[in-house]
């Protein structure tokens, strides 16, 4: 069973019909740095989720998408994660730390200047310093680029 989520009223339309046509899968409309949280979407979760897959804003305020039709199509909405890129990636530590099950498996795609290389600025810092997260790792895309972090719910 697939909890897809979207906070984003045009997204979460085009989520839903999408989901509709996949078994198993519900669309969500919830805020990813809360859903899962006592009163919130999904609070009936917590503790029993085997993964929590994100794909947030993760652009810093002033930079620009390198890819074209990201920087010409994709909404602000869901480009741009504050100052440094990660306010969504810190939030969604807690719902994530939340919903998982001991052993259960966070990923967050990230910036490739976002991965192990940026220290403690970076995603895989940031997820250590929650503490409730062990194993954490940065796994490379088909182009080498360090995307996404792994981490196990300790």
């Amino acid at each position: 069973q697939v909890f897809a989520v979207e906070r984003e009223d045009d997204a979460f339309a085009w989520l839903r019909r999408n989901c509709a046509a996949l078994p198993g899968v519900t669309a969500v409309q919830a805020d990813a740095t809360r859903v899962g949280l006592p009163g919130t979407p999904l609070a009936e979760l917590a503790g029993r989720v085997a993964a929590v897959a994100c794909n947030p804003p993760y652009i810093p305020a002033d930079c620009v998408p390198r890819d074209p039709e990201v920087a010409e199509h994709d909404p602000v909405a869901a480009l741009y994660g504050g100052a440094d890129g990660l306010d969504v990636v810190r939030g969604v530590l807690r719902p994530a730390a939340a919903l998982l099950r001991r052993g259960g498996v966070l990923a967050i795609e990230h910036g490739d200047a976002q991965g192990v290389a940026a220290g403690p600025l970076g995603v895989p810092a940031t997820v250590v310093a929650a503490a409730e997260f062990h194993e954490v790792q940065d796994v490379e895309d088909l182009t080498g680029r360090p995307r996404v972090t792994l981490a196990r719910r300790r």
